[in-house]
């Protein structure tokens, strides 16, 4: 049987508050630069730049490149895909994630793949009536106090992640479909689930479609620091 590596990267932002995040603009193309410098709060710059930064450093890597010349598209729901005119020779799924603290990133090869990051908070269960069905809402409610929200945040996570794989942003209404609850990994006929604690009180789930006679393994690092000097370092084209 064939074994597919679904590859976690996410990065505390407090990795980088001794850095200065305008270094990594040359590696945005002339149009991700207009976004970048369109957004006026810091924060909504940080994450599309290191979020583009970070795409484009594992991709060259994968493809062989400079990450300067991986080029992105959207489709028509805004999901971030790889420009198969510029890169015709991929086979390479991705998705972004962030909170207020942590930003993530899962790749895989082939399959449709979606990544979702949250910081556990009581506040949103009032939310579970709108977006939950009778069973997740009552698996939640199953549980007392931190638990609940864990609780919460792992089914919550998991529909956020399975909306970002499909790649049809809110088309979809998060109570039209259901998803499998109670445990870290999780691999049915079409879907696949895996969920972490990171950083800072929060949980982290990919979700992706199955391959018929496929085994899956996961690979979780930690970024810092290092890793974005590190991409400044430009390898030469292959």
């Amino acid at each position: 049987m064939a074994v597919e590596t679904v590859e976690i990267y996410w990065l505390p932002f407090s990795e980088l508050l001794s850095f200065d995040i305008r270094i990594l603009i040359p590696f945005l193309n002339r149009l991700e630069q207009n976004t970048f410098h369109s957004f006026k709060a810091f924060s909504k710059q940080r994450e599309f730049l290191l979020g583009r930064v970070l795409l484009k450093s594992i991709i060259s890597a994968k493809l062989r490149v400079c990450p300067k010349q991986i080029q992105f598209k959207k489709n028509k729901f805004g999901k971030l895909l790889l420009d198969e005119e510029l890169h015709p020779v991929n086979n390479i799924s991705f998705n972004l994630s962030h909170s207020n603290s942590i930003l993530a990133c899962a790749v895989m090869n082939g399959n449709d793949i979606g990544v979702d990051v949250e910081e556990i908070q009581f506040r949103y269960l009032n939310l579970m009536s709108k977006v939950f069905t009778q069973e997740e809402t009552e698996y939640v409610l199953s549980f007392n106090n931190d638990a609940r929200a864990h609780a919460f945040f792992e089914i919550w996570t998991k529909k956020e992640a399975y909306v970002k794989a499909i790649g049809h942003g809110l088309s979809i209404p998060l109570k039209s479909f259901s998803v499998p609850f109670g445990s870290q990994r999780y691999v049915g006929n079409d879907w696949g689930y895996y969920t972490i604690n990171v950083y800072n009180n929060s949980l982290l789930t990919v979700a992706f479609r199955i391959q018929n006679n496929v085994s899956y393994k996961y690979q979780v690092k930690r970024l810092n620091l290092t890793d974005f000097l590190t991409v400044m370092e430009e390898p030469t084209s292959k």
